[in-house]
């Protein structure tokens, strides 16, 4: 039995004693009745060792404690605390259900955006697969694909075949580099 009871007790028999003061100080729950009665008997007991007042009135008590128990303001206040007890726990399982639905909502909604982002990121690589696999059939099968370079510079067709035999590596290379655009794709 804790040193506070007996201070707790001292206080309320100064004070005028019911069993309810000293169930609603030591601040207990309906589901340990028993065990708060037997507190109460204990304390009662230990101060009535003592020789002074206290120790004469919790004697006293002690001999019609049961008449204290069992009052209807003692198993008021028992009923009251097991409500009471129970609106607390009904709350806080609405609490908790509220926040199960939420993040339940939570999870769907960044599954659909999860999907949503899945399927855009899908369609974009189809779109650009097929515009490359359109470039790449435009260019390689199509006989009359020029490079853009020789497009531009039409002018004369001697002047044209002397600057592909001169510049023959370069047009590689730019081929080369259009390629690596159109790959990129």
């Amino acid at each position: 039995m804790p040193s506070e009871f007996i201070d707790i007790l001292k206080e309320i028999l100064a004070d005028g004693f019911t069993a309810v003061k000293f169930f609603k100080r030591i601040r207990v729950f309906s589901s340990i009745r028993k065990e708060a009665e037997d507190a109460l008997r204990q304390t009662l007991g230990t101060i009535g060792t003592e020789d002074n007042d206290l120790g004469n009135q919790a004697r006293s008590l002690l001999g019609n404690i049961d008449m204290y128990i069992n009052s209807s303001a003692t198993n008021n206040f028992w009923s009251a605390l097991r409500i009471q007890e129970e609106i607390n726990e009904n709350r806080t399982r609405e609490t908790l259900l509220h926040l199960k639905k939420k993040r339940h909502e939570i999870r769907v909604e960044a599954n659909v955006i999860e999907e949503h982002d899945n399927k855009s990121d899908k369609a974009k690589r189809e779109i650009i697969a097929g515009k490359h696999a359109q470039i790449v059939s435009n260019t390689r099968d199509n006989p009359f694909w020029v490079l853009p370079s020789k497009m531009a510079n039409s002018t004369d067709d001697t002047e044209e075949d002397d600057k592909e035999e001169d510049n023959e590596e370069d047009d590689e290379e730019e081929e080369e580099s259009m390629w690596k655009k159109v790959s990129q794709f």
